[in-house]
Parts: C-alpha cells; structure tokens; sequence
C-alpha cells in the first residue's frame, strides 16, 4: 500500500470522528455506563469499518496485480522484438 493510500483512510477516519463528535452541551466526563457504552460501539464500528477496508484491499491488490503483470508481459514482449530485429539484420 503506497503512503497516500493510507494518509486518505486516516483522513476520512478523523472526519468522521471529527463531524460525529459534534454536539451541543456535550458532558465533560462520562460515567461508567456511558464510558462501556462509548466502548462497545466503537467496538462494533471499528469492526466494520475493517472488514470494510480489507475488502476494498483485497480488490486493490487483484486490480493493481493485474496491470504489473500487464505491464510485465509489455516490457518482456518489447524486449524480445528489439532483441529479434537485432539479430535479423
């Protein structure tokens, strides 16, 4: 995975933090319950969302692993005509 690749997924999980958190009159400290509360839904986000970001990587992987080997196959088969055309001649 390149480094913008990833600097993107931090970003987008900050805005979402950041626009989510907004609220009114919000409590400085939480109890207990809240805190758990707090707890199990990030829990439970946090699991989709990697669920989420383990199948847009393996789908990235197939596609990018597919146009290396495109690109691959190109080179190799220039190569072979540049070194055919030399020994025609």
């Amino acid at each position: 995975m390149n480094r913008s690749f990833w600097a993107s997924i931090i970003i987008l999980v900050g805005l979402f933090f950041a626009t989510s958190a907004c609220q009114d009159d919000a409590p400085l400290k939480l109890t207990a319950a809240q805190r758990d509360q707090l707890d199990t839904l990030f829990t439970a986000q946090v699991g989709e969302l990697n669920a989420e970001l383990d199948s847009l990587c393996e789908k990235r992987y197939a596609e990018e692993l597919d146009a290396v080997v495109d690109s691959i196959l190109r080179l190799r088969k220039a190569q072979e005509a540049a070194l055919r055309k030399k020994y025609q001649q």
